[in-house]
């Protein structure tokens, strides 16, 4: 069981979860608040390394903001994330190119949990 949860994961996992991290640092930019993409950099970065334990505390002391303005600004970055993914619809873009390659079954979602065209 330990060798399960400490296992490296599976090449295809992570050549999607690479694809994932590069359209997201494509999108930095678009977040318009320095703030939110300097946090949401940090935070990306940190992903990338597996390092899920990345604090508002040691982000702030990185950046040289408070905390509060750490919250806020991560709240915001994830917020227009989400707009921008879904006004774009790259998470149906992201499903169907997941089930082309096999990564989800087609049964596992439908095209109505993501959105219309």
């Amino acid at each position: 069981m330990l060798d399960a949860l400490t296992a490296e994961p599976p090449l295809e996992h992570e050549a999607v979860r690479r694809e994932a991290f590069k359209i997201v640092r494509q999108l930095l930019p678009r977040l318009g608040q320095k703030n939110a993409q300097a946090v949401m950099e940090l935070i990306l970065e940190a992903a990338e390394q597996h390092q899920m334990e990345l604090t508002d505390q040691q982000i702030a002391d990185t950046l040289g903001l408070t905390v509060d303005n750490v919250k806020k600004a991560r709240q915001r970055g994830f917020q227009r994330l989400a707009r921008i993914v879904d006004e774009e619809g790259l998470g149906r873009q992201a499903l169907k190119r997941l089930r082309q390659e096999g990564f989800v079954e087609s049964t596992e979602h439908t095209e109505e949990d993501y959105g219309n065209d």
